[in-house]
């Protein structure tokens, strides 16, 4: 979870939508989403391709969730009658939400538990490692699988942490480790059932090297083949299978970023500034990564572009940080840039593409924004405030940007298969498709719709994953671009989700 700190909330403030709109950059329209009741605000910190909305809120001494609809209508979580604070800290495509129960143990100190809910199961408590009181998600796939670690008395070192893997079925399993792994920690998870993250070697605490590291869903262990003994992270691993991270140079902990592949093995994507630190914050299932260097600034790469700058928004402190990417390379974070009436320098939230460069999606009117998430169909999820200079309180208000021109290109249900259908034909007849690999195409996706059309929703999602396992061995073997495969395979999986509704 991304959270920021406890900032009143008044509830006598009403922000009405506003569009922020730069020469020759993306239309954005701003919306402040509803908060349920009185408190401190935290931000809108997630969002999905439904146009689902997660974010945080503190009232009445306690924290809750809340999640918007796509209609941006509220729904409070809230913490047992145990416990004092709940934390979001996943949200997956299907609306299930994953996080953090602290509740109060014998002793009077915290201890944490896990939860997940969806509109469907509603809470499902989870709770902890056996014995341990300590616990946190990294990540949470479309399957409702979830990843992690925590305290674990029982575990390889009685000092550490094991990385966890939480299913519906199977509930917590103990991540493999190595012979000499004392620690685990998991960071992603991808819809095949593929953990990355690291973990930890040694003799004891006091002696540990961390390595990046890949565990298969049959539960077996890899460590990823990058050059450093001195260190080595796995960040986010893709529904292709590619896991981007960071390893050290040297000693002195100079990063540089990486992106791994069964097909491919270890590729160093450089840094802008030789000898700093990175991290990376962002990577999508095209392959393409966004992150953070101390010295260089936030960046982009691609195997097109190599590694460039994202830029700044003009203030000066040249400071940007990005917090999120999408499928279509446009990045979100914020970054300093200077109030043009008073030249106080706030933080801005900001969208980046390779295409259209830095925009300010700007404040509506307050001091300060922050984005933090952006899905597929162009909804930002983040925040505004506004500071009262004579109190120093600042307000804090959950907002949603919205690109409208993105989030038109993903058509309703009734029109994906039959866009599906028209787009393979005109890549076939411009010669970008083999006649055996669009009939393969247009074989299922013609069932798909003849299904859908006689209302057997199973069967016409059946041949839907049909067309989706043909358009990723076209990719593996080089006869479809990744990208319109990509692109192929979201929209398949729309009209999936949709057909189970």
């Amino acid at each position: 979870m991304i959270a920021s700190s406890a900032l009143r909330l008044c509830a006598c403030l009403l922000l009405a939508a506003a569009p922020s709109l730069a020469a020759g950059v993306e239309p954005v329209t701003l919306t402040p989403l509803p908060v349920p009741m009185d408190g401190y605000s935290d931000s809108a910190y997630m969002v999905n391709d439904r146009g689902e909305v997660v974010g945080g809120l503190y009232a009445n001494g306690l924290w809750y969730g809340v999640s918007w609809s796509p209609l941006l209508e509220p729904l409070v979580l809230q913490p047992p009658a145990d416990g004092y604070a709940l934390f979001p800290d996943a949200l997956n495509e299907r609306g299930q939400i994953a996080g953090t129960i602290t509740v109060d143990n014998a002793w009077g100190s915290p201890s944490f538990q896990l939860f997940r809910w969806s509109p469907v199961e509603g809470m499902l408590a989870l709770g902890a490692l056996p014995g341990g009181a300590g616990i946190s998600i990294s990540a949470m796939n479309n399957r409702g699988d979830i990843v992690g670690s925590g305290d674990d008395p029982w575990g390889p070192s009685a000092f550490g942490n094991s990385g966890f893997l939480w299913t519906r079925d199977g509930g917590y399993e103990r991540l493999t480790l190595p012979p000499g792994g004392l620690e685990g920690f998991p960071t992603d998870i991808n819809d095949n059932g593929l953990v990355v993250g690291e973990y930890a070697r040694g003799t004891d605490e006091y002696d540990l090297s961390f390595h990046a590291a890949l565990w298969r869903p049959d539960g077996s262990f890899l460590e990823l083949g990058t050059p450093s003994e001195f260190y080595s992270a796995a960040s986010f691993v893709n529904e292709r299978g590619q896991v981007a991270g960071v390893f050290s140079m040297d000693h002195h902990g100079h990063k540089h970023p990486f992106v791994w592949s069964a097909e491919a093995g270890f590729v160093d994507c450089g840094q802008l500034v030789e000898g700093d630190f990175v991290d990376v914050t962002g990577f999508n299932d095209r392959g393409h990564m966004a992150g953070i260097s101390y010295q260089g600034g936030a960046w982009f790469w691609s195997p097109e572009t190599g590694t460039i700058p994202l830029g700044n928004l003009g203030g000066s402190f040249n400071s940007t940080i990005p917090h999120a990417m999408n499928n279509h390379d446009q990045v979100v974070g914020w970054s300093w840039a200077a109030n043009p009436v008073s030249g106080r320098q706030e933080r801005r939230a900001f969208l980046w593409s390779p295409s259209t460069g830095m925009q300010d999606l700007g404040t509506n009117g307050g001091q300060a924004s922050e984005a933090y998430d952006i899905s597929d169909r162009g909804r930002i999820a983040g925040m505004v405030a506004t500071i009262d200079d004579s109190t120093g309180y600042m307000t804090q208000v959950p907002v949603i940007w919205t690109i409208p021109d993105l989030g038109s290109a993903f058509p309703d249900d009734e029109d994906q298969i039959a866009r599906l259908i028209r787009e393979v034909t005109e890549l076939r007849a411009a010669g970008g498709l083999t006649h055996a690999g669009a009939t393969e195409l247009l074989q299922a996706l013609e069932k798909a719709l003849a299904f859908r059309d006689g209302e057997n929703a199973h069967q016409a999602s059946q041949a839907l994953e049909r067309f989706t396992a043909h358009v990723r061995q076209l990719v593996k073997r080089g006869s479809l671009d990744a990208a319109t495969g990509d692109g192929w395979i979201v929209l398949a999986g729309e009209a999936i989700r949709l057909l189970g509704e």
